[in-house]
């Protein structure tokens, strides 16, 4: 499984109520996209916190990630929500399943031979 998170900055000046639509949109639209297999965003209600907003999309592999992120709706959603309610974005993949038994923790040495 694949985790793309993505960090927004927001605008300044920006209400409790924008952020919550912007929140509510992005559920909706995303939820739409065939290859999203899981679904998370929020707020960061620390005061002046650099990214206050966050985006974790799961997909089963980087190839569905690629397709996800050429997807008119998450494109839609970019040109039409997110960018006009952001200043900067970070974005970060990681890839979440462990192995083939996800009690097992590997040894860090194990994981940097890969």
């Amino acid at each position: 499984m694949i985790e793309h998170v993505v960090l927004l900055r927001l605008r300044s000046g920006l209400g409790e109520d924008e952020v919550e639509r912007t929140l509510r949109e992005t559920r909706i639209r995303l939820l739409k996209c065939p290859h999203v297999r899981g679904l998370r965003c929020g707020v960061n209600r620390e005061p002046g916190c650099e990214w206050p907003m966050f985006l974790l999309v799961a997909v089963e592999s980087k190839e569905k990630l690629n397709a996800y992120l050429r997807d008119p709706a998450y494109l839609r959603l970019w040109d039409e929500v997110i960018s006009p309610m952001t200043t900067a974005h970070l974005m970060l993949e990681y890839e979440s399943d462990p192995g083939p038994n996800p009690l097992l923790v590997p040894k860090a040495e194990d994981v940097y031979a890969q």
